[in-house]
């Protein structure tokens, strides 16, 4: 009885490392001090519930000028 050859039919492809990415990402910004996805969610929830109109578009971006100015002073 011969053997049979087993074929590999898994195709590999050039897609990038995401992990890597991910960690350059998050050491870029711990470096440069910028808040992080958490830190500016947290506060924007923090400016909704305080009660101030707007749209959760503008809340983050508020939240995000407020945390960016408290970084770089």
């Amino acid at each position: 009885m011969g053997m049979k050859e087993k074929t590999n039919n898994t195709k590999t492809t050039n897609r990038p490392n995401t992990t890597s990415t991910l960690k350059t990402t998050t050491a870029k910004a711990t470096t440069t001090n910028w808040p992080t996805h958490e830190q500016i969610a947290a506060r924007a929830y923090g400016i909704y519930k305080s009660g101030k109109a707007g749209t959760p578009q503008e809340h983050w971006l508020q939240a995000e000028r407020e945390l960016k100015n408290t970084t770089t002073r």
